[in-house]
């Protein structure tokens, strides 16, 4: 088997895509790898089994083994452009989860839709967890969580079955004001965040959530139509653009990916 070696020694940690392309003597490529390392500082990554040896001599060009090898750093946003929480207000904040002068409760959990890898949908059970707002805050701040709201008597606990109470307290979070510390620590819990600002017309927050978002997970071409589909289905434009930019980068192994 072909190995390739490479070391950090920028001085410190770092994110890169590498393509290799073994080519034949009509200049085309016979095998390509990609894919995406992060690196600390002064480590090294072993590429394995990227061609077989007997593949690589059948393809020697006047015994000569020609690859292409193309390696760049990701080009992340600039996170200070990230828009400020306009329900940023003290007198806001303090009516966060006040039961007493709530007109809205919640009743959030109960069951949570996994994609699997079939396509097929997975359920799981959640803790249910009551949640209180005000429907003045909602309709300013997440329109169509206030229009879900309208749809039900005023007494009534409005169910919200379809997100876990702790990205539904995120939510709530921001909307009255605070951030959002968690950011980046979990890609996946800042996956659920962008839904759920969607869901719910949280413009800003999923603007926010989807910024780490696109800076901390790693495209390669095992994942890259799922990233599409995504940044599709929740109108990510910042998600869409990284994922447009790989494509066009990486279009050959894109295309003939079966």
């Amino acid at each position: 088997m072909l190995e390739i070696s490479f070391r950090n020694v920028s001085g410190g940690d770092i994110t890169f895509e590498i393509g290799l392309s073994i080519k034949d003597a009509n200049d085309d490529k016979v095998e390509d790898y990609y894919h995406t390392y992060s690196l600390r500082e002064g480590v090294g990554e072993d590429v394995m089994n990227f061609i077989t040896f007997q593949k690589a001599l059948n393809n020697l060009v006047n015994n000569v083994l020609v690859m292409e090898v193309r390696m760049r750093r990701p080009k992340f946003p600039q996170l200070p452009f990230i828009p400020k929480n306009p329900s940023a207000c003290k007198n806001i904040q303090k009516l966060h989860l006040d039961e007493e002068s709530a007109d809205v409760v919640f009743e959030v959990g109960g069951h949570q839709e996994d994609a699997k890898e079939d396509n097929t949908i997975k359920k799981r059970k959640m803790e249910v967890t009551k949640f209180h707002a005000h429907s003045l805050i909602l309709k300013n701040a997440a329109p169509l969580l206030a229009e879900l709201c309208s749809l039900y008597d005023p007494s009534a606990t409005i169910p919200i079955p379809i997100v876990s109470p702790e990205t539904f307290r995120h939510l709530l979070l921001y909307i009255y004001g605070h951030d959002i510390p968690e950011f980046g620590a979990d890609i996946s819990h800042t996956k659920e965040i962008i839904e759920a600002a969607y869901r719910y017309g949280v413009t800003n927050l999923k603007i926010e959530a989807e910024t780490y978002y696109v800076s901390s997970i790693a495209i390669n071409i095992e994942n890259v139509m799922d990233h599409l589909h995504f940044a599709h289905s929740k109108n990510c434009a910042l998600l869409k653009e990284r994922v447009i930019e790989f494509i066009v980068t990486n279009r050959v192994a894109v295309l003939s990916k079966k």
